[in-house]
C-alpha cells in the first residue's frame, strides 16, 4: 500500500492518489502510517515523511465531504502521538 501511495503522489495529477486513498479505510491508513513512523527510515526503506506528505497531498482540504479532512486529522494525530 505504501509503495502505491508514493508512486501516485509523484504524478503531476493527484486525482488518482485521492481516489486510491478514498478506497482505503482510515484504519488501514493509520496502520501504514504507524508502521512507517515506528520503523523510521533506513537506506533500504522509505522515509516516513514522504508517506505523511503523500497522505496530505491525497487529502485536499478544499475537497467536498468529511473524508479528506478526517484523513488529514488522522495523519496529524498519528504523527503527534508518535
Amino acid at each position: 500500500m505504501e509503495l502505491q501511495i508514493l508512486k501516485l503522489s509523484k504524478q503531476p495529477n493527484h486525482q488518482p492518489l485521492i481516489e486510491y486513498l478514498d478506497n482505503q479505510s482510515l484504519e488501514e491508513i493509520e496502520s501504514v502510517l504507524n508502521s512507517k513512523l515506528k520503523c523510521g527510515s533506513s537506506k533500504d526503506d522509505v522515509d516516513p515523511l514522504l508517506i505523511v506528505r503523500a497522505l496530505l497531498i491525497g487529502s485536499p482540504a478544499a475537497a467536498e465531504g468529511h473524508l479528506h479532512m478526517d484523513r488529514r486529522v488522522l495523519v496529524l494525530k498519528t504523527s503527534f502521538n508518535w
